[in-house]
């Protein structure tokens, strides 16, 4: 065999080096601007993933971190993974399979955890829409009373009245009843009073009036309601329903009923126990009688 000597080594390698150059100039004429336009699509898609990520982040992060965080690094990725197949696309590469494929994961996947995303889809929305806020007083349909603790994205943390916390999925808030106490500045107080039929009604309305206007907790506008509201079998039934502010709803309200049973105690108004007239007709007299 010839050995090949250092010039003609050198001559090769000048030869593979300028078919390399020749190689590359070609591609860059034929796709340069393509990559070119993909290298763009790729650094602005990552931008705006940043940006929304943090946008995401900032507008959550007064309601509820955890979720916010999930969010933002969810809504990072999409992003990020969308702006990877456009610049594939960009460049001839043939992503319609590839979509294709995941479309078919992603329903497969979506099936197996639809419980799962129905929560996070319902954690969504309770952040967006806001029918409640960390720290808001709600009683459920079901009874349930208790303290908003935490919204997450898959479920909200409440603290009930007797201080056990309750995990309630957010799908499941979402398709009940809820009430929400502390959603308006001022609440009502849902006062009635039983009285005997021998007190005087006026008088213990008058005293009403008197201890709803010494107390500086009693809203007077919206003024209290005061009247008679129903008669019943024993005792006549007084409505008292004063406006306080909301978050001095049960304080004002054990006051105002220890002051309501010291009021009446004192001034002679009779909270009456439950009564029965019996009527004896004269024929059972006479047949009892008749039996002695």
């Amino acid at each position: 065999m010839e050995q090949t000597t250092p010039i003609e080594k050198i001559e090769e390698t000048v030869e593979t080096g300028e078919e390399l150059l020749s190689w590359s100039q070609k591609f860059l004429n034929a796709y340069g601007v393509q990559i070119l336009e993909s290298l763009i699509i790729l650094t602005i898609g990552f931008i705006i993933a940043k940006l929304l990520k943090k946008l995401i982040k900032r507008f959550f992060v007064k309601e509820n971190n955890s979720a916010g965080g999930i969010l933002s690094e969810t809504t990072y990725i999409f992003a990020v993974f969308l702006s990877i197949i456009t610049a594939l696309a960009n460049l001839g590469v043939p992503v319609n399979s590839f979509i294709t494929l995941l479309g078919a994961l992603g329903v497969a996947v979506g099936l197996s955890i639809k419980d799962s995303l129905s929560n996070v889809a319902s954690g969504i929305l309770i952040l967006i829409f806001k029918p409640f806020r960390v720290n808001d007083l709600l009683t459920l349909k079901d009874g349930i009373t208790a303290t908003v603790m935490e919204i997450r994205v898959m479920y909200t943390i409440l603290k009930k009245t007797d201080g056990c916390v309750v995990f309630i999925p957010n799908s499941v808030i979402t398709n009940t009843e809820i009430t929400n106490y502390s959603s308006t500045p001022i609440r009502r107080i849902e006062i009635r009073v039983d009285i005997s039929y021998d007190s005087d009604y006026k008088k213990a309305i008058s005293l009403l009036k008197n201890l709803y206007d010494s107390n500086e907790k009693v809203l007077q506008d919206p003024p209290p309601v005061f009247g008679v509201s129903a008669f019943r079998a024993s005792s006549v039934q007084i409505t008292a329903m004063p406006w306080v502010k909301t978050d001095d709803y049960w304080d004002t309200y054990f006051e105002l009923m220890a002051d309501i049973k010291d009021l009446f105690d004192k001034n002679h108004i009779i909270f009456p126990y439950p009564q029965h007239t019996v009527h004896i007709a004269n024929n059972m007299k006479q047949d009892t009688q008749a039996q002695k």
